[in-house]
């Protein structure tokens, strides 16, 4: 379905308050080093996942706007993460088409603003409370492991629907795809050098590291890229669920795009886009 939107959304996109607030406080109890925590990794087919970890609480602030505060563990903090949601914002992503490949899901720039936002929070906390550099992906991806997991079908109706960022937050979750989409948008504005992994029934990302790394990685362009699953919880990067290991695996570059901008004769006619 082909979308015509005004470039007024190109504003709504650029203006739209996005209040972010991270905030970690130490509580030990809540990850235990010795506590084994279950690996769970939902099928495809299955229903709805929420991980035990997280907590979701929502907020209206007026008619069409609310504020979604998360909650999860990582490395023996407890982090919190609140995220202005609009209702029209949605809506317009929601119009646009489908019919595009996934990495253009996770290079679209029209959220840009937001995933910088989020990307050098996660960045400057993780400076200001000693967490390792290797570390700051596990934070990342953390955050979104602890989304809840919802089928395309469960959600949507359609066997394939996959999502932009701004959705898979606002839907609190998605599949494995899009958790996959909202992982790579992320670490890549953070700077790091990652593609999409898609498996015949599956998907998960890669990530840029040393040949000296360790677990289950794919050459590509003469690099090493680890595999890290976005879906279930407490994964580590190189480290591949059992029932994916024989399966073939497609590794999809992800190139940033630049926001193009409208003249004002062509704003004043309006554009569409999908």
């Amino acid at each position: 379905m082909k979308a015509r939107i005004k470039l007024t959304f190109i504003f709504l996109l650029v203006y739209m308050a996005a209040v972010l607030f991270f905030w970690p406080f130490s509580e030990g109890s809540a990850v235990s080093g010795n506590k084994k925590i279950d690996k769970n990794l939902p099928r495809e087919t299955g229903g709805n996942y929420n991980s035990s970890e997280a907590l979701v609480t929502e907020e209206l602030i007026e008619p069409g706007k609310s504020s979604r505060s998360y909650s999860w563990n990582y490395e023996g903090y407890r982090w919190h993460l609140t995220l202005l949601l609009d209702d029209k914002l949605y809506s317009a992503y929601e119009s646009r088409t489908r019919k595009r490949d996934y990495d253009l899901f996770a290079s679209d720039p029209y959220d840009d603003w937001l995933i910088k936002n989020i990307a050098d929070t996660l960045v400057s906390l993780s400076n200001e409370y000693g967490l390792e550099e290797k570390k700051i992906p596990g934070l990342c991806v953390s955050f979104i492991q602890s989304l809840n997991y919802t089928s395309d079908l469960t959600s949507s109706g359609y066997d394939q629907y996959p999502r932009f960022p701004y959705e898979t937050l606002f839907d609190n979750g998605g599949d494995c795809e899009d958790t996959s989409i909202l992982s790579v948008a992320i670490l890549q504005e953070m700077g790091y050098d990652v593609v999409l992994l898609e498996l015949p029934e599956h998907m998960a990302l890669g990530i840029k590291c040393s040949p000296e790394t360790r677990g289950r990685s794919f050459e590509y362009n003469n690099n090493h890229y680890y595999y890290l699953e976005t879906t279930g919880s407490n994964w580590e990067i190189g480290e591949m669920p059992e029932e994916y290991e024989d399966e073939p695996v497609e590794v999809i570059p992800v190139y940033r795009l630049s926001l193009i901008h409208i003249s004002e004769p062509t704003r004043r006619r309006g554009i569409s886009y999908a």
